[in-house]
């Protein structure tokens, strides 16, 4: 070939056929066999797809040749192809036979996605024997928390000002998933502090709520039955007062000092963490964020004089001198 003569191209597009290695499902009509050629793995790096019927093994005629984009919108649209060029049903299409040593499996839609496990618990067809935990925290959420400005998102809610307030509602981890309860989890903790410097920052009080009532867990009720009373009970109860006690900072630094003073009680919860002189930590944290140095110094002092790790003492003088109440 000359130099700066064009080349040309000498692939027919009838020598383009579909990759081998595509995987295949096939049904038999009364029109004769149909193969529909799904994509590979590498479909949507390497080219187009293609659907491909043929009336014997050797010979085939190709029905379309489409690009289709990836994610969702390209299922979609490769199945409304497949659909299109499928025979029509009725008398006339046959029965459609499974292939050897496949299997069919039939669930109500409402089971769909669910994982297995679930499946094999339940008794009714894949519904839920109990209220699931989604059920409950969108009930909690919806009669308790949404009036007084929480936001949900999953299993947790929570509402932010100069304090975040959260509450989690979460199962145990291991055990039978239809004798499982539900666990709720309550945290307070500083808002507008800077990233920490230090690996365990005391800016926070959290606690367990099943423990006011004794329970390891609270129980979730039969799907028929109402929402689980003790939970609705005792998070409009205790649990609201622990996360809306503090009003704002200077509320916090109060509280974390009944804290402290109670051993790590308050009210009915006898575990509030961090244990030790944690909560003074947290009080002298929220003093230098509000910005009061008379407040600052009188619970840093606090601080120098209860706390005995010298490493936990370390770190909050890092995370205290960053702050404008210094």
């Amino acid at each position: 070939m000359a130099r700066g003569q064009p080349k040309t191209r000498t692939t027919r597009r009838a020598d383009r056929r579909p990759d081998r290695s595509s995987r295949a499902t096939s049904s038999s009509t009364a029109s004769g066999p149909v193969s529909i050629a799904s994509p590979g793995p590498s479909w949507a790096m390497t080219g187009p797809n293609t659907i491909t019927t043929s009336r014997s093994n050797e010979q085939g005629r190709r029905l379309a040749w489409p690009r289709l984009p990836e994610g969702l919108d390209g299922v979609t649209r490769l199945h409304a192809l497949i659909a299109s060029v499928l025979p029509a049903e009725g008398p006339s299409a046959g029965p459609v036979r499974r292939p050897a040593g496949s299997r069919l499996v039939s669930r109500p839609s409402a089971a769909r996605g669910l994982p297995r496990w679930f499946l094999q618990q339940s008794d009714n067809g894949g519904m839920p024997t109990r209220w699931t935990i989604g059920r409950v925290v969108n009930r909690v959420h919806r009669d308790v928390l949404l009036p007084l400005g929480f936001t949900r998102q999953g299993n947790v809610c929570t509402r932010s000002d100069s304090l975040h307030r959260e509450i989690q509602f979460y199962t145990p981890r291991w055990g039978d998933p239809e004798a499982k309860g539900v666990q709720v989890f309550l945290l307070v903790k500083i808002s507008g502090l800077p990233e920490p410097l230090v690996e365990f920052r005391r800016d926070a009080l959290w606690t367990h709520l099943e423990p006011v009532r004794g329970l390891a867990a609270y129980p979730r009720p039969a799907s028929p039955d109402p929402p689980p009373r003790e939970l609705m009970e005792d998070v409009a109860g205790p649990g609201v007062d622990f996360l809306c006690h503090a009003k704002d900072l200077r509320d916090f630094i109060a509280w974390a000092e009944d804290v402290h003073a109670g051993g790590g009680a308050w009210g009915p919860f006898q575990h509030v963490y961090p244990k030790g002189a944690a909560p003074l930590l947290a009080a002298a944290l929220a003093a230098a964020l509000l910005g009061d140095h008379e407040l600052a110094q009188r619970t840093a002092d606090a601080v120098e004089t209860q706390e005995r790790g010298k490493r936990e003492l370390r770190d909050f003088k890092i995370e205290r001198d960053r702050l404008p109440g210094v």
